[in-house]
């Protein structure tokens, strides 16, 4: 299979539950897709609020399997796969937090007719050493001329 780039707009929501505490969070942003051979590999910049460092995020997702790269402002290296527990860091100016997920979740899809997809993971997150709640995300992608 060829593999294709394409420009596209990309919607995260993240919920985040840990007890009674409840958060959502919503991203919008446009970026790069590459697919091909049961690859999907996403390529984008964060909205920053503040005029500081940008942070970009490259997101590649392999069979059961996904790997998150951040950059900037925020620098995190996590790799998720689907009933496994993974080790990884989460790293501030400030501070640099070990992380650890066990992915529950995770699938990933791209119609090429229709020129879109989703990604779903779903995980439970201990940074530090302190459980910190599960967390469900979509990330919904579009050719970006549906903007």
């Amino acid at each position: 299979m060829t593999k294709t780039e394409e420009r596209v707009a990309i919607r995260m929501v993240t919920h985040i539950s840990d007890g009674d505490r409840r958060e959502k969070h919503t991203m919008d942003a446009v970026g790069q897709l590459m697919t091909g051979s049961g690859l999907l590999v996403l390529r984008f910049e964060e909205p920053s609020e503040t005029d500081d460092i940008p942070t970009s995020q490259h997101i590649k997702c392999t069979g059961t399997e996904m790997t998150v790269r951040r950059h900037g402002q925020i620098s995190m290296n996590q790799r998720f796969v689907e009933g496994v527990t993974t080790e990884g860091v989460y790293q501030t100016p400030e501070i640099r937090m070990p992380m650890e997920t066990t992915t529950r979740h995770l699938t990933h899809e791209w119609d090429t007719h229709e020129q879109k997809g989703e990604i779903q993971l779903s995980y439970d997150l201990v940074l530090q050493g302190e459980a910190t709640g599960r967390y469900d995300m979509t990330i919904k992608i579009e050719e970006a001329t549906r903007l």
